[in-house]
């Protein structure tokens, strides 16, 4: 057996693992990311982290709402980003039809699942990818002509 074939199961057997795992764990990749929403919305305005914030702030454009549970989550006012009108100032300014009131408790769920199901749908893809590209290699390994006399 040679050091590339076994290179190659090793890469297989990743995938395979990779695969399986993030099905197989996809609850629990979901419940940790829904603590650490939690988590960055609980420290949303400690002025030692803006990256925390800026992620916050992310999610709630990207999925129109609102803290984990909805606006309460903030005081006294919720964030900027918990309105869809993006050339306010203040919260004062921002209508109430603009408002992101459903917290992303929600919404957050379905989207890191959707996450999840993207990532082994690629990992699939190279897996069967990584097989058919196998396949064809012996194919052409047994069926061409040998080279061994080309002294």
């Amino acid at each position: 057996v040679s050091t590339q074939s076994t290179g190659i199961v090793v890469v297989l057997l990743l995938e395979l693992v990779l695969l399986v795992g993030s099905l197989v764990s996809k609850s629990r990749i979901i419940q940790h990311a829904q603590d650490g929403f939690q988590d960055f919305v609980n420290q949303y305005n400690n002025p030692d982290d803006d990256t925390m914030k800026k992620a916050v702030d992310a999610i709630q454009l990207n999925l129109e709402c609102c803290g984990v549970h909805g606006q309460a989550d903030y005081t006294p006012t919720p964030p900027l980003s918990c309105c869809r009108d993006r050339s306010i100032s203040t919260w004062d300014q921002c209508s109430p039809n603009d408002q992101f009131v459903t917290g992303c408790n929600t919404k957050f769920p379905k989207f890191i699942g959707d996450v999840v199901n993207l990532f082994a749908v690629v990992i699939g893809f190279a897996l069967v990818l990584d097989v058919v590209s196998m396949m064809g290699a012996f194919y052409v390994r047994q069926h061409s002509p040998k080279y061994d006399n080309l002294s």
